[in-house]
């Protein structure tokens, strides 16, 4: 299943980037446990946040 596929090493990277530009530590996000579809919705959020 397509949404089943684990996130890219270029979403974790820009994941990781916005986590500590906001300050949040890194340790509270489980990569290997997140599908790549929760990445996004993730990485949408942070990115909200970030822009404010």
């Amino acid at each position: 299943m397509a949404d089943e596929k684990k996130p890219t090493a270029a979403q974790i990277k820009y994941a990781y980037d916005l986590i500590d530009k906001l300050g949040y530590d890194r340790d509270d996000y489980d990569f290997d446990k997140m599908t790549r579809q929760q990445a996004i919705r993730l990485i949408a959020q942070l990115k909200r946040e970030w822009e404010g």
